[in-house]
């Protein structure tokens, strides 16, 4: 089956949505929340000026919180979104939160901004792992998208009525603007590796599209870099290298995401932007390209499906084919055969041999 790559929303593209969202809905008030499919909740919150709607799946292949345009009116019915808006109904978003180089946002909920927290909505964006929980004030599990049984992680089951316990801790060393070429280089060449396992291994927040996107702007020359031992990377490389390391933690520290199509990898959110999507939401754009991915991975799945269908329907008439083609080719040994067995039964006084002959003849 054909794979359609869909682009994980790793932790700078988090940031970028998170960004855009502290200024778009905070503080707004929950009115809304709809069920699409097992994996997938959509939310509406109305602010002063209009009613704006998030995306929030947890799907292992795509784990994502986008803005999403008005959708149908598909899934209110869902147990999950009916305590969602039960649960949520009346209460004001006043703050989104998420910390250094985690993948969990976490959505607080009081009766009016000032008061305190009643409600807390936590996303997790951690590939299998991804998940969406609603906690009260005691920070108990009220409801969420998917249970952990201890037989799938005996490290963190959690269920309704749990206390929640956050992801364990990131490892490596945090991502600093103002560490030294040298210092950052001796880091990652500790140990030796290619230079994608030992990026991942040494700092925080490092995704392998980020790899890329640090790697080169180019995808044939990043590809090339990243497999590298590290002890064979040049040292002109290693300084373009930490020039791009620079720019991703710089445009982090200011906010100054914008999203591009063009690069290593289907889409980055900082760097060189594109002049003409400078000034459109990074979330509604994300939306149709997750939207589309995710469409083209069902008719793909669809497409295999009928085709696998249609070679075994194929087969199964080639073999009927095949039989009645044995069937025609013997046909006139059969008729010879059913005439002997005829000629048998019409004697006078057939014997009992012979009666039995005539008989295993038709049988055949």
């Amino acid at each position: 089956m054909k794979k359609v790559p869909i682009q994980i929303m790793d932790l700078t593209t988090l940031k970028a949505v998170v960004f855009e969202l502290k200024k778009d809905i905070v503080p707004s008030r929950f009115e809304k929340a709809q069920q699409i499919d097992s994996n997938t909740v959509q939310l509406g919150f109305r602010t002063l000026e209009n009613l704006t709607w998030l995306e929030i799946s947890w799907l292992a292949e795509s784990p994502r919180i986008v803005e999403i345009n008005p959708p149908k009116r598909n899934g209110e019915n869902s147990t999950l979104a009916k305590q969602l808006k039960n649960l949520l109904t009346n209460l004001a978003l006043v703050e989104i939160e998420q910390n250094g180089f985690e993948r969990v946002i976490k959505f607080k909920f009081s009766s009016r901004p000032g008061e305190e927290t009643e409600k807390e909505l936590i996303v997790e964006l951690m590939g299998r792992h991804s998940n969406i929980l609603l906690l009260d004030k005691s920070r108990k599990v009220i409801t969420l998208g998917k249970q952990i049984k201890e037989r799938q992680s005996r490290l963190r089951p959690i269920g309704t009525g749990d206390i929640y316990t956050s992801p364990p801790p990131l490892k490596g060393l945090v991502p600093d603007l103002s560490e030294s070429f040298n210092s950052w280089k001796n880091n990652i060449c500790l140990v030796p590796s290619t230079f994608k396992n030992s990026l991942k291994n040494t700092y925080q927040g490092i995704s392998p599209t980020l790899t890329l996107q640090i790697a080169s702007n180019n995808l044939n020359q990043a590809l090339d870099i990243i497999n590298q031992p590290v002890e064979n990377i040049e040292l002109r490389k290693w300084l373009e290298i930490y020039k791009r390391w620079k720019d991703w933690l710089l445009d982090i520290e200011n906010n100054n995401y914008s999203i591009s199509f063009q690069g290593p990898t289907d889409f980055i959110v900082w760097g060189k932007s594109n002049p003409e999507l400078k000034n459109k939401k990074i979330g509604l754009i994300l939306s149709s390209y997750y939207t589309n991915k995710i469409l083209e991975r069902n008719l793909n799945t669809i497409g295999e499906k009928l085709k696998q269908e249609l070679k075994n329907s194929k087969n199964d008439e080639i073999r009927k084919l095949e039989i009645q083609e044995l069937l025609i080719k013997n046909i006139s040994k059969y008729i010879s055969m059913q005439n002997k067995a005829n000629s048998i039964l019409t004697l006078k006084s057939p014997t009992k041999k012979q009666i039995i002959e005539a008989q295993n003849l038709f049988k055949e």
